[in-house]
């Protein structure tokens, strides 16, 4: 099955969600609790996101109070993606915005976060054909990069023609 013609439902992690006055500290504690890489900030019936590299850059690369409002680094607004859209939606859209997560809405509700890890993390459950690679025979030359089929032959072409004949048999007339 082509993972990138399945729903982005299959890829969805539960929304944790918090009101705009915690503070980041505590943000950052119950992202390490729930495991999560990311949290749904709501704020006055508005929501914004705050991601770890949020937290990294806009709190702790600004020298910002950390004990103030989460709020005060969530992104807004948020950028949604329909259940039924397909995976490669998902990605065009997180490329088009430079993200790397969208919030997922059925019936114009918030039922999950899809992220680029949960769609790449995936692809080893299933069985996508890889290409065939076509890797060529023999040895090539560190000097020309002239392709031979064996090392007795390179071997010969490096003394020949980079080295000088004679040269590793001790004869140093030839140089």
């Amino acid at each position: 099955m082509d993972i990138l013609n399945e729903e982005v439902k299959k890829f969805i992690s539960e929304p944790v969600i918090v009101e705009s006055k915690m503070n980041i500290v505590d943000a950052v504690k119950l992202m390490k609790t729930k495991n999560v890489t990311s949290l749904l900030i709501k704020s006055d019936d508005k929501l914004g996101i705050v991601t770890e590299r949020d937290i990294l850059y806009k709190a702790v690369g600004e020298e910002r109070d950390l004990h103030s409002s989460i709020a005060s680094i969530a992104t807004k607004p948020i950028i949604t993606i329909d259940s039924k859209a397909k995976v490669r939606e998902a990605i065009a859209l997180m490329s088009k915005h430079g993200i790397r997560r969208l919030a997922v809405t059925e019936d114009s509700r918030i039922i999950g976060i899809i992220t680029q890890m949960s769609i790449v993390g995936n692809i080893t459950t299933h069985e996508e054909p890889l290409p065939m690679i076509d890797i060529p025979k023999g040895v090539i030359c560190p000097y020309c990069q002239s392709r031979f089929d064996n090392k007795e032959a390179l071997s010969k072409h490096i003394d020949k023609i980079h080295i000088g004949l004679g040269l590793l048999e001790g004869d140093l007339r030839k140089l």
